[in-house]
C-alpha cells in the first residue's frame, strides 16, 4: 500500500507498466540463472561422484586383476623349466608391475575416508614385501634353480600374496557404501536445489501477481470513481461533486480537468443566477413583469439557453425550476 501510494500514482501509465515488465523480466533471467547455476552444481556432484566412485572401483578392480596375473606369472616362471622362458616372463612380469602400479596410485593418491585409508597404506606395504618374495622366486628360476624356485612361490610368496589379496578385497569393499554415500549426498543436495527453485518461482508468481493487481487498481479505481461522478453529476445537476485526484499520472490530470470543466460550468451558472436574480429584483421593485425586450432579461435569456441546452437532465431541470420562480416567459422554451 505504501508503495502504491507514495510511488505508484506518481508514476506515468508506461513508466508502471516499464517497472513491472521489467521486474517480470529480471524474474525471468534470475530463475534461468539459478537453474544453471544448480545444473552446473549438479554436474559437479556427479562428476564428483564418477571420480570418487566409479573410477575408484575400476582402479581398484583392475589393480587385483594386475596383482593376479603376478601372482601366474611367478607360478609360470617355476614351472617353465627353462631360463630362457623365464626371462621372457620376467620381462612381462615388469609389463605388469608398471600397469599396477599406474592404476594403484591412481587411487592410492586420492580422497579417502581414515578406514580405507589405512587399508590401502596396509596394502601399499604388502605389495613391496610380496614384490620382493616374487623377485626372489624369479631370479632361483632364471638361475635354473626350479626346486628352490617353487619352495620359495609356495612357502614365502604365496602366504603373502593371499595376505595382500585379502587386504586389497577389503579396499574394493570401501567403494559399495562409498558409492552409496555420496549418491545420498548428491540427492540431498537435489532436493534442496529443487525446494529452494520452487519457493523462488512461487516467490516470483507472487510478487509478479502483487505488482500486476496494484497496477490495474491504480488505472481502474480512479476511472471508476470519475464515472461514477460524471454519471451522478449528470442525472442530478449536483455541479458540487468533484473527482478526488489521487495522483500526477494521465488519470490525475483528466480528474483535474474534470474538476476544472465543473468549476467553470459552476462559476457560469452561478453568473446566470445572480443576473437572473438582479433582474427579477428589478422587476419586483417596480411592480412590473419581466418583458422579454428589456435588455437586463435578454442577456440572462441567452445564458440560460446556452448552458440549458448543452447540459444534463438535472441541471437543466434546475433551470426550469429557476426559471418558474422567476415567472420568466422562457418557462415554455426550455419545456
Amino acid at each position: 500500500m505504501v508503495v502504491e501510494g507514495k510511488v505508484m500514482k506518481n508514476l506515468t501509465i508506461k513508466a508502471r507498466m516499464t517497472i513491472v515488465i521489467g521486474f517480470m523480466s529480471l524474474l525471468l533471467a534470475g530463475i534461468g540463472l539459478f537453474g544453471i547455476s544448480n545444473l552446473r552444481e549438479a554436474n559437479a556432484e556427479l562428476q564428483e561422484m564418477y571420480e570418487e566412485n566409479a573410477v575408484a572401483a575400476v582402479n581398484v578392480g583392475t589393480t587385483l586383476g594386475l596383482f593376479t596375473r603376478l601372482r601366474m606369472q611367478a607360478i609360470q616362471a617355476v614351472n617353465a623349466g627353462k631360463p630362457e622362458i623365464v626371462e621372457k616372463i620376467i620381462a612381462d612380469a615388469k609389463k605388469t608391475d608398471a600397469e599396477l602400479d599406474k592404476y594403484w596410485n591412481d587411487h592410492a593418491n586420492g580422497k579417502h575416508p581414515p578406514e580405507e585409508k589405512q587399508k590401502i597404506d596396509q596394502f601399499s606395504a604388502q605389495l613391496r614385501v610380496y614384490r620382493e618374495s616374487r623377485d626372489q622366486t624369479l631370479k632361483l628360476a632364471a638361475a635354473g634353480d626350479f626346486n628352490a624356485a617353487k619352495e620359495n612361490a609356495a612357502k614365502d610368496a604365496g602366504p603373502k600374496f593371499e595376505a595382500a589379496s585379502q587386504t586389497l578385497e577389503g579396499v574394493l569393499d570401501f567403494q559399495g557404501p562409498d558409492a552409496k554415500e555420496s549418491y545420498e549426498k548428491s540427492q540431498a543436495v537435489y532436493i534442496t536445489e529443487r525446494n529452494i527453485a520452487i519457493v523462488v518461482v512461487l516467490a516470483g508468481i507472487g510478487l509478479s501477481t502483487l505488482l500486476g493487481f496494484l497496477l490495474v487498481r491504480s488505472v481502474v479505481t480512479p476511472i471508476a470513481e470519475m464515472r461514477n461522478v460524471m454519471t451522478s453529476t449528470a442525472a442530478d445537476g449536483d455541479l458540487m461533486r468533484r473527482v478526488n485526484v489521487q495522483g500526477k499520472d494521465e488519470i490525475g490530470q483528466a480528474a483535474e480537468a474534470f474538476n476544472s470543466l465543473l468549476d467553470s460550468f459552476s462559476a457560469s451558472i452561478g453568473k446566470v443566477s445572480e443576473t437572473a436574480r438582479e433582474v427579477a429584483s428589478c422587476g419586483h421593485a417596480t411592480g412590473q413583469r419581466l418583458r422579454p425586450d428589456y435588455p437586463e432579461f435578454a442577456g440572462a435569456e441567452r445564458s440560460c439557453l446556452f448552458h440549458c441546452r448543452r447540459s444534463g437532465a438535472g441541471l437543466r431541470g434546475r433551470c426550469q425550476s429557476l426559471v418558474v420562480s422567476w415567472r420568466c416567459p422562457l418557462r415554455g422554451v426550455l419545456v
